[in-house]
């Protein structure tokens, strides 16, 4: 049985400078969204030739005060490199002294009415993953499997799993060679093979909206899953014979020649092309297109989904509420076609927790509590959002990540200067410095700017580096902003 849950606060204060070619008046814009980052907004143009490239940026959080400009102008590509030196030459210091007056006042309580903080220090380290729930560098390797296997096959190849390892049975937990994570809700449709506005999906809501317990409605998703594979084995059957339409037999290959007659790995790569996904889309109107993508998935990570337990996959129920279905598994049939196994997926229960794996890691005692695993993986994503080559984070310990050289594409990164919050210093900016912030800066959006961090600055650049004419002259700003990451928001909309 699950420990006792009690919701917490995962923070991060981010701050820095961007730099903009832009005709002032700069527009202070106020945020927050369920996104890990803001919106993209246009820094100036390069000119190549006859045309010219949009120069882009955006800023990591949920919450931010940001400056951008509506009228932006065009440099050279010199002129650009000149801009990006002078910018991080002065710009990130100037940041990070910022962000020391932001969390000095939070601790002193200054204008918020709260008590001091206690610093954190507990350094955590990074990986790059898509989300923070996969974030399990920092585990126990006797359990966790902390490889990170690319992509097989090259491109079109299968992600591996998403958390990998030896977990045996647990209480109601059973043994699974994996996790599937996933923050999306049981009860929306277009995810993971959850389809049928009119169909088994609407139905599927409809029952979920009448169960009485978390519980009841994990199993429900269960069965609407086993009902599924049903179906979906029709269709795997009938692409591992040789299609009868000519049509077809030209289009691709027939998948039984492409499937493993043992444990070896998977090529999948013809698997994803238009053809193949066109086949088990429309060869038996048994696969939707994202019930496709988890069976091709499956077929390219068989060492996983082809083991004697299978994987398990995690859905979301509501806040803090996870449902884990046990377990999703292909085995061979009479006549050594692969299928969905449907009596291996017989375990299903909901779970409370930040993450739906936090409790599953308190069981194998890898962590002391739920919440102690899930505040190192969310800072440990939100660093390397901040910057992609991090490869340790420190909690309440303010630090420099970027420096705003990095570029993504044809965005470019502002300088970022971070610190991940405690529990108390998280739950003091929850509470009261976002809530504070936000009523400051609706009634005086210059002076909260002035006195938090700063106006933008005009950047000292060669002469020629302004365009002049007209009643305002384009030329070089660095904007600062401060943005909150907060992890329940994101994920449950909080």
């Amino acid at each position: 049985m699950a420990e006792t849950f009690q919701t917490e606060p995962i923070i991060s204060v981010l701050t820095g400078y961007q730099r903009y070619f832009a005709k002032p008046p700069a527009q202070p814009k106020v945020f927050s969204r369920r996104s890990a980052f803001s919106e993209s907004f246009d820094l100036y143009k390069v000119r190549r030739g006859a045309a010219s490239i949009e120069r882009k940026g955006l800023f990591v959080g949920n919450h931010g005060f940001v400056y951008t400009y509506k009228d932006v102008g065009t440099i050279t590509p010199k002129q650009e490199t000149e801009l990006t030196n002078v910018f991080i030459a002065k710009y990130p210091k100037k940041g990070a002294e910022n962000l020391s007056k932001i969390t000095k006042d939070i601790s002193s309580g200054k204008s918020l009415g709260v008590e001091k903080f206690n610093s954190g220090g507990t350094m955590i380290p990074v990986q790059k993953a898509p989300s923070g729930e996969e974030q399990v560098q920092m585990f126990d390797g006797n359990v966790i499997d902390k490889s990170q296997p690319g992509p097989r096959g090259g491109f079109g190849g299968p992600q591996p799993v998403d958390i990998r390892g030896r977990f045996q049975a647990k209480g109601k937990y059973s043994a699974t060679s994996g996790y599937e994570v996933t923050t999306k809700r049981l009860d929306t449709l277009g995810h993971h093979g959850i389809y049928g506005k009119e169909g088994a999906g609407k139905e599927l809501q409809t029952r979920l909206a009448g169960a009485k317990s978390d519980d009841e409605k994990a199993e429900i998703g269960k069965e609407y899953f086993r009902g599924r594979m049903k179906q979906w084995n029709v269709a795997m059957r009938s692409l591992q014979e040789k299609p009868k339409k000519i049509k077809l037999q030209s289009q691709a290959m027939s998948l039984r020649s492409q499937l493993p007659t043992g444990d070896e790995v998977i090529d999948i790569r013809p698997l994803s092309n238009d053809a193949h996904r066109g086949m088990m889309a429309k060869s038996t109107g048994a696969f939707g297109e994202t019930a496709a993508e988890m069976t091709r998935h499956a077929l390219g990570s068989m060492a996983h989904f082809g083991s004697e337990h299978g994987v398990s996959y995690t859905f979301v129920i509501d806040s803090h509420t996870h449902a884990i279905l046990q377990n999703f598994r292909l085995d061979r049939d009479s006549k050594n076609r692969i299928v969905w196994d449907r009596e291996a997926l017989k375990h299903a229960f909901a779970v409370k927790g930040i993450m739906a794996t936090d409790e599953i890691f308190r069981l194998h005692n890898i962590t002391k509590s739920q919440n102690e695993g899930a505040v190192r993986r969310a800072h440990a994503q939100t660093a390397t959002r901040a910057n992609k080559n991090m490869t340790s984070t420190t909690i309440g310990k303010e630090m420099s990540v970027q420096t705003g050289e990095m570029r993504t594409k044809s965005r470019l990164h502002a300088s970022i200067d971070m610190i991940s919050a405690d529990r108390d210093m998280a739950t003091l900016i929850k509470e009261h410095m976002i809530p504070y912030f936000q009523e400051q800066s609706a009634k005086n959006v210059k002076q909260f700017s002035k006195e938090y961090i700063g106006l933008p600055e005009a950047i000292p650049m060669k002469d020629n580096f302004v365009t002049r004419g007209g009643s305002a002259r384009y030329r070089a700003w660095a904007a600062p902003y401060i943005t909150m990451t907060d992890y329940t928001f994101e994920a449950f909309g909080e």
